[in-house]
């Protein structure tokens, strides 16, 4: 019998960003079609946009929702981790994609069962140029996150033991990777793939 596939807990947070979900709710069903072993939680700060609409009109590949205020994206993206049932969490906010339709289905499986915390490379867009990147050394972690965090998965069994802290605006992710590897001496691993594109031109800072 073949062992079970990791089932991945994909977590969007959206704020009145319509447009910008939707493209990453097709890239989630690109993903699905090669790769049927996904869960998609979409947290959602109460859009008055027709964001909701919009779930509904998904609910097919949606697994789960919420639609209320929160406190914030590191809030809101706690309010995911709970929800998240899978093996792995990865997160997509409202305007990321990933890189294609084949991405989970070649990297998942590379996955090694006492990894941590996975990565690998992402595109930057910015003004239609696209700039490949590829995570730092780990000797930088000291300093900054090495990777983007759309171009990781975190072992859903650490982030429920460790939700981001949201006393932190804009670096709850480094801290919770920075402990990983510090604190817990937990295992990271590169898989050379390119999982996202992240848009940076169409970041939506209203989930900031």
């Amino acid at each position: 019998m073949n062992d079970p596939k990791p089932v991945v807990s994909i977590i969007t947070v959206v704020y009145n960003a319509r447009p910008l979900l939707a493209k990453t709710m097709e890239s989630v069903r690109e993903q699905k079609a090669r790769y049927p072993f996904i869960e998609y939680v979409v947290v959602d700060g109460a859009s008055k946009d027709g964001t909701l609409e919009l779930i509904g009109q998904n609910k097919d590949i949606v697994s789960s929702w919420v639609s209320e205020p929160d406190k914030g994206i590191y809030d809101a993206m706690n309010k995911g981790i709970v929800a998240a049932t899978g093996d792995y969490i990865n997160f997509m906010n409202a305007g990321d994609r990933f890189a294609d339709d084949s991405t989970l289905s070649r990297f998942v499986p590379c996955i090694e069962n006492d990894t941590t915390v996975a990565f690998g490379d992402w595109n930057i867009l910015l003004d239609g140029r696209v700039s490949g990147r590829k995570p730092l050394a780990i000797k930088y972690l000291d300093s900054k996150l090495i990777f983007s965090h759309q171009a990781a998965f975190v072992s859903l069994a650490y982030h429920k033991a460790n939700l981001f802290d949201t006393s932190f605006r804009i670096a709850a992710d480094y801290n919770l990777v920075y402990n990983a590897v510090k604190r817990d001496n937990k295992k990271l691993q590169y898989i050379p793939e390119i999982i996202a594109d992240y848009d940076v031109s169409t970041i939506n800072t209203s989930v900031l």
